[in-house]
């Protein structure tokens, strides 16, 4: 009978009920989380001590009170009214070290714990910027490997490689932060862009990055002896684009300047499967045009090739004409032409005569020198 009295005195631990307890949470790092909910109903909260325990994801258990959280934890605080049985936790600027399992444990009077169900904190760390990050490598085999990374510290993804955005998957993982699949190109992946996308919790929007392994442009050259880009105004110039590529040149596309040339109109002439452009009546306004040849493949890789055109004009000259020459002209001409003949037998005269002086003196000279 004592013993039976002993146990009606001793409340049991069902005096104790959650009302509601933690659940699982996520979280981005930096943010701050859901409640963590622990709210009683009991006859009288002053007779409890609650207490939240955690335990980190590699199993270190620590308690902490509500004096603990209050005074000393900064990104832990109790946001329920205590007075009401309401003792929630919420956790600010989470990180890594928050990550685990929270759980509210109540203490009666009589020493009976109470321990509510546990909630489980995920920690997301997103990728870094610049992540994903996409790569490819030629192996020995002959084969191709891409490889596509997030960053250390980001929480695990779901990784898919894809060709030309095409839903087929080349290689997928899920929960990982390096995905490698290997693959065999061939000339028709020439080009081709293949494309890493991440999905996941940490992912909160559309994160990709691209790659192409085989990156051959075309090659594109104006043929000599068919391609002429000087002409004088009104005449015409050619151009002829020769180009090949892998696998194959799927366009051709000619520009005068900007302008698209993609059919034969007015002075603009195509020709040779569109490999041949001919401009004609050249002007002025021609010269030093830009024209460009710009030849792709399938994937759209393509090279162009240009050559600026020179027109210039043709200079002729005039014969001139002699007008006749007036009586009045001729006599003056006349009077001129007699003065320049008199002026000339002058000076032929005085010549003649500097000359005789000069040997007459010589001789004197000469006869003088014998007598002595």
């Amino acid at each position: 009978m004592l013993l039976l009295m002993l146990l009606l005195l001793v409340p049991s631990s069902t005096e104790v009920v959650f009302m509601k307890e933690p659940v699982d949470s996520e979280v981005f790092a930096g943010k701050t989380t859901e409640r963590f909910d622990c709210i009683l109903k009991s006859l009288s909260h002053s007779d409890v001590n609650v207490r939240w325990i955690h335990t980190d994801r590699i199993g270190v258990k620590r308690t902490y009170s509500l004096a603990t959280i209050t005074q000393t934890r900064e990104t832990y605080k109790i946001v329920g009214k205590t007075s009401e049985g309401d003792f929630s936790l919420r956790v600010s600027n989470a990180t890594e070290a928050d990550a685990g399992v929270f759980q509210c444990r109540v203490r009666q009077k009589n020493g009976v714990i109470a321990l509510s169900t546990k909630g489980t904190l995920t920690v997301l760390f997103p990728p870094a910027d610049g992540y994903p990050q996409c790569s490819s490598s030629r192996l020995q085999n002959g084969k191709t490997e891409l490889n596509c990374i997030v960053n250390s510290k980001a929480s695990t993804v779901n990784l898919n490689w894809t060709k030309r955005g095409e839903p087929t998957s080349l290689g997928q993982d899920t929960q990982v932060r390096e995905l490698s699949t290997t693959i065999t190109l061939n000339d028709n992946d020439n080009g081709v862009v293949f494309r890493c996308s991440i999905s996941g919790e940490s992912v909160d929007s559309d994160m990709f990055c691209n790659v192409t392994p085989m990156s051959l442009p075309p090659s594109v050259a104006f043929r000599s002896g068919l391609t002429e880009t000087s002409a004088a105004i009104g005449g015409s110039v050619t151009l002829k684009c020769d180009s090949i590529g892998k696998p194959y040149i799927s366009t051709l596309r000619w520009f005068y300047g900007d302008r698209p040339i993609e059919r034969t109109s007015g002075r603009f002439r195509l020709s040779m499967n569109d490999t041949m452009l001919e401009i004609s009546e050249m002007t002025e306004n021609d010269h030093d045009k830009p024209v460009t040849c710009e030849a792709s493949i399938p994937s759209g890789l393509a090279t162009n090739i240009t050559r600026f055109l020179n027109i210039f004009k043709v200079v002729t000259f005039k014969p001139q004409t002699i007008s006749p020459i007036s009586s009045n002209q001729l006599s003056s001409l006349n009077g001129l032409l007699f003065l320049a003949g008199s002026g000339i037998a002058v000076i032929f005269i005085f010549i003649i005569i500097v000359i005789c002086m000069y040997y007459h003196n010589k001789n004197r000279l000469n006869v003088a020198s014998t007598i002595g």
